[in-house]
């Protein structure tokens, strides 16, 4: 009896099983936060559901998720039962026309392996041909009559089977080449299928019809972005245009179509935990750790190309690894091309496959804050067409983020809820250029009135492009528009917002050094501009002057950008004779040094003018320097620099002298250029 309940309850399991409808509803990317080093996808799923339990199954995902970040928002008049999470170990799908394609391949096998057979009997012909061809020799000799037959014989039927070889060699390229379109064809079909991926699979109960929407969202760590600026200057007399741009680039596998994307300093991969000091005993190693860093990150891009045509070859998958564990995986382009980016810095295999062609596994190293840029050349395979399985994937670790709803168990049974404020941004610039831009303490030298611009107006703020949000720590910017992604590890430049800032702009000049004359753009209290470490181009009355960085970090309260340099400011140095003086005194000498510097402004408006000069300062007792003249600069006399500020008006000219003094010995000789 026991037996048979048992029995019974099995059946009625394993019916009720079988009685749930399996949904394979479409979804699409609807919203994405992307973090410095990742990204949380968050996909809309359209339900129709009738009473009763359902299971869902969402497909052609990315196989990097990690199940312990998968949220599915709570669904009207529905309870979520299960949710869980499948990695693909293999997800290579035939083709409709496979059949039809494979047959068109094995008939140019067929006649490939005809030509062959008939080039080997005409060169077996060809061979008796030749080594027949010595006519018997008599002591008569053979006649006239004989040579002219063979030599018309041999002539004739040698030109033969060198004309079919040669068309043989033809037919056999022709043949050769329709094998490569063909598995061409097939491979521009199932290449999109072939890569690694994972389902979803969603188990509902509801308690009535709804027609509702579920949104399904995880985390991916092939994803990201990076701060870009312009600042643009027209003229000086106008505030400075600041343009925040973003480089957002993910290598996942998915595409993001007219998604809507949310830019966050949130920095996932970092440990929200507070460091716990343990026993620092003397004599012993120190246990502490500290906390992990943001793992460094490079990129990997390059092209695909046949070896024996020199062909780019697109919809070739392309797959990176370390070990056993899949970190990357995408298609090349038309022109052949790939590109992974972030990849963490390491040692990989990168594996390309393509239908008709010898698989290629290849290690490769990945370094901070650098592309690896490399041409990989593929052997046509004509023989037969060899599947290449797909590595198995393993999930990779994930601290996850906030705002995930509980009240679902994942695939490995635990609840995965999300605490807010876990994250603590940081940020930390890659590829850092000779810096243009500068920040200065309060602390000016002399202040010459500039009428222009004024520096305590307002920010003027265009909030045309996105919204934004501002914790304690993280920023969050929403962009208005939708944008699309593609994944191909490529930088997209998105326009995040436009601001206009008052700046006081000065000219900066160094004639010892530089005969040029350079204006610089100082904004004051630049951190309410809420800048992120990033590049920076300059454009300078609608040219572009060159590349600045941006360090968020920098402690002053005035930020300095180099804006580019201006013809039309004439600065020159040169010594005036007239006031130079040397005289000798015994074993003593005293030489008198003047320079004259000439500002000429030839602008239409006035401009202000900091120039900056020095006199030498001496290290020995023996040596004494006195400065005579200094045109009421400011004087340094530990260093010896002297600084003018001054207002130029347009179309004035104005001359500046320094004059100092050096007493010396004789025999020391002194340089006092």
């Amino acid at each position: 009896m026991k037996q048979f309940l048992l029995c019974l309850s099995l059946f009625v399991s394993v019916y009720s099983q079988a009685a749930m409808d399996t949904l394979r509803p479409k979804s699409r990317v609807s919203q994405v936060t992307v973090f410095f080093n990742g990204a949380q996808v968050t996909r809309a799923i359209e339900l129709k559901l009738s009473p009763g339990s359902h299971f869902v199954l969402i497909e052609s995902l990315p196989q990097e998720i990690n199940a312990n970040s998968i949220q599915v928002s709570s669904v009207n008049n529905c309870k979520i039962l299960s949710v869980k999470h499948h990695v693909e170990q293999s997800n290579v799908f035939a083709p409709v026309n496979e059949k039809e394609i494979n047959a068109k391949i094995k008939t140019q096998e067929l006649k490939i392996k005809a030509i062959k057979n008939k080039q080997n009997v005409y060169e077996i012909e060809e061979r008796i041909l030749l080594d027949n061809s010595m006519l018997s020799k008599k002591e008569e000799g053979s006649s006239v009559a004989k040579l002219k037959e063979a030599g018309d014989f041999y002539r004739l039927r040698l030109n033969e089977i060198k004309q079919a070889k040669l068309d043989l060699s033809v037919e056999l390229d022709a043949a050769e080449e329709k094998i490569k379109e063909l598995y061409l064809q097939m491979n521009q079909t199932v290449s999109k299928k072939r890569l690694p991926s994972s389902s979803i699979l969603i188990t509902l109960d509801a308690e009535r019809e709804t027609n509702t929407v579920m949104n399904l969202s995880y985390y991916i760590s092939s994803a990201g972005w990076e701060p870009n600026y312009d600042f643009r200057l027209e003229d000086i007399s106008k505030p400075m245009q600041v343009v925040y741009n973003a480089n957002v680039f993910q290598s996942s596998g998915e595409n993001w179509e007219n998604a809507s994307l949310r830019l966050s300093t949130v920095d996932p991969s970092l440990s929200a935990d507070k460091p716990q000091l343990e026993p620092w005993i003397l004599g012993s190693s120190n246990v502490n750790t500290p906390l992990a860093k943001r793992r460094e990150a490079g990129s990997i891009e390059g092209s695909l190309v046949d070896a024996a045509t020199q062909e780019f070859l697109g919809n070739a998958n392309v797959i990176l690894q370390m070990g056993n564990k899949i970190m990357a995986s995408g298609l090349t382009n038309a022109q052949g091309k790939f590109s992974f980016k972030p990849v963490p810095v390491g040692n990989y295999n990168i594996i390309f496959t393509y239908m008709g062609f010898q698989t290629i596994n290849q290690n490769i190293s990945v370094n901070a804050n650098f592309t690896t840029n490399q041409t990989f050349y593929m052997q046509a395979n004509t023989i037969a067409m060899r599947e290449q399985p797909v590595p198995t994937f393993q999930q990779p670790v994930f601290v996850p983020q906030d705002n995930y709803a509980a009240g679902y168990r994942d695939v490995y049974g635990s609840n995965a809820p999300m605490s807010a404020g876990a994250y603590e941004g940081t940020v930390k610039n890659s590829n850092a250029e000779v810096t243009r831009v500068r920040t200065k303490k309060s602390k000016q030298p002399k202040q010459v009135e500039q009428k222009q611009v004024e520096e305590n107006k307002p920010l003027v703020l265009d909030e045309l492009y996105s919204s934004l949000k501002e914790t304690l720590s993280d920023i969050e910017y929403s962009i208005s528009l939708p944008y699309s992604i593609p994944s191909d590890g490529q930088d997209h430049v998105i326009r995040v917002k436009e601001m206009s800032i008052p700046a006081r702009f000065v000219y900066h000049a160094v004639p010892k050094l530089e005969t040029d004359v350079f204006l610089i753009a100082e904004i004051a209290n630049w951190q309410q501009l809420k800048l992120l470490s990033g590049k920076a181009s300059v454009y300078f009355e609608g040219t572009f002057t060159g590349q600045s960085y941006i360090n968020s970090e920098l402690s002053g309260d005035t930020l300095e950008i180099s804006v580019g340099r201006d013809k039309d400011i004439v600065v020159k140095r040169e010594g005036n004779k007239m006031l130079n003086d040397k005289k000798t005194s015994g074993n003593t000498v005293k030489e008198t040094i003047a320079w004259d510097v000439s500002i000429k402004n030839n602008k239409k408006t006035p401009i202000v003018l900091v120039l900056e000069d020095q006199y030498p300062i001496s290290q020995r007792k023996s040596v004494e320097v006195e400065l005579l003249e200094s045109s009421e600069a400011k004087v340094d006399k530990n260093t010896g620099e002297l600084i003018w500020e001054m207002k130029v008006e347009a179309g004035e000219k104005k001359t500046i002298t320094t004059k100092f003094s050096v007493k010396y010995p004789k025999q020391s000789g002194v340089v006092t250029d």
